[in-house]
């Protein structure tokens, strides 16, 4: 996917599910249907955006760890923290690459 980390939603007048789904499988964040309450789309873009500094912190903190050499440490917490199952599978990969050693920061 193209940009991964921008934010992308969907506004239209004419909804179908096909265009819904084509949508979300595109990468859309969200599927709007005109009319729709300003505060709906700022409450999508809010969480989003929460997500996506949550996702920052933790690649922060693998970053950092990793240059230390803590690695396995910083495995264990997003494990247990459940942060891998907001990661993209690009993330995953690279913790992955990590953990065997193929990938060194």
């Amino acid at each position: 996917m193209k940009w991964p980390k921008i934010l992308k939603n969907i506004v239209t007048e004419y909804p179908s599910l096909k265009n819904a789904v084509k949508s979300l499988n595109y990468g859309a964040h969200a599927f709007l249907i005109k009319p729709f309450k300003p505060e709906k789309l700022m409450a999508i873009i809010d969480e989003k955006l929460k997500e996506q500094n949550a996702l920052m912190r933790a690649e922060e903190a693998l970053y950092q760890l990793t240059s230390r050499g803590h690695l396995a440490i910083l495995l264990d917490q997003l494990e247990t923290n459940n942060i891998l199952e907001k990661a993209d599978e690009t993330t995953i990969q690279e913790l992955v690459s990590l953990k065997k050693g193929t990938i060194k920061y």
